[in-house]
């Protein structure tokens, strides 16, 4: 063998992903020899790779394992000794954003047991704030805590600059209804004060195993209650209040919705839904497509579940699968 090379294909999809990589830090920004600055008219680009020497042994031993994809093994008569090969799917995904993807092979470096072999305690101890980026500086930041049945829970409220009343988004944080906190949402919600300009009541709901199905739920209507009772002490406008949150923050504020709808009260303007869980179900086309390989698995969803409801029966409550509620 005189020569085993990439093909081209796999070369631009390396130089596109050592990019990708580098543009997550300071390294593309600077005005330096490694991007070109030193010769006149050179094309700016990164080559090197910024990922760090556990995933460049994971991206090695996986294109391995699968018989070099992407590289061409050539003779002294310069043939290939197989059929051409290109990047194809499988390690290389054209399917999914290249910072998401890098972030998914972080993870797998970082052979951490999966969080199904955790226990809640050990699974909170787990910190993602890191991966929301940095925190924006917000006009006012005030923590208090409110009542709630059979105790107190603590919410955080961003104020934006300006002038009020705002129109306000109370904000349940994602995590499987077990994991997360206020921290773990701090820095969208200081963006969504921000750029929004309104008021983010963020909401520290009671946490399962511990308060298991419908404390979750009753937490978060209590906390969208205080706040348009006390909508002129924090500065809102108690005519434009939303509910939103992320995964299981999701399914708090759709839950939220049809709460208000059935006791009337309070009057809510807008939900914002993102990757809401909706129904406790895993007989979709998501779940057998998407059941392994993208940090969040099928697995990791019934531990979830299991440490959340009572029983099975709960699961078909509208309060834990909103989308099996009557319109």
């Amino acid at each position: 063998m005189q020569a085993f090379e990439a093909t081209e294909e796999a070369e631009e999809f390396w130089s596109q992903q050592c990019k990708v990589i580098a543009d997550m830090t300071l390294l593309t920004k600077t005005n330096s020899w490694y991007m070109g600055a030193n010769v006149d008219g050179k094309p700016r680009g990164f080559l090197p790779f910024a990922g760090g020497v556990g995933l460049y042994r994971l991206l090695c031993d996986d294109i391995a394992a699968r018989s070099y994809e992407g590289f061409t093994a050539l003779t002294k008569r310069e043939r290939p000794l197989t059929e051409h090969v290109l990047v194809r799917g499988g390690f290389f995904k054209d399917d999914i954003d290249p910072q998401a993807w890098f972030i998914l092979k972080q993870l797998e470096s970082a052979a951490s047991p999966p969080m199904e072999m955790l226990t809640p305690e050990q699974a909170r101890m787990s910190d993602f704030s890191l991966l929301a980026g940095v925190p924006e500086e917000v006009q006012k930041v005030e923590n208090r805590t409110i009542p709630v049945k059979g105790g107190e829970i603590s919410i955080r409220i961003y104020t934006p600059a300006g002038e009020g009343p705002f129109p306000a988004l109370v904000y349940y944080h994602g995590g499987g209804w077990v994991i997360g906190n206020l921290d773990t949402v701090d820095v969208p919600c200081r963006m969504l004060a921000n750029r929004a300009g309104c008021v983010v009541v963020s909401v520290d709901y009671r946490l399962a195993p511990e308060y298991k199905f419908p404390t979750a739920a009753e937490d978060a209507y209590e906390a969208v209650k205080w706040v348009a009772k006390n909508a002129d002490s924090i500065g809102i406008d108690s005519d434009r209040i939303a509910v939103g949150g992320d995964s299981a923050g999701g399914n708090l504020a759709a839950v939220v919705a049809l709460m208000s709808r059935e006791k009337g009260e309070p009057s809510l303007a807008f939900q914002i839904l993102i990757y809401p869980v909706t129904n406790h179900s895993y007989d979709t086309d998501s779940y057998r497509e998407n059941a392994e390989g993208y940090f969040l698995t099928k697995n990791t969803m019934v531990w979830f579940w299991n440490h959340y409801l009572r029983n099975e029966q709960d699961g078909q409550h509208p309060y834990a699968s909103p989308l099996l509620a009557k319109d």
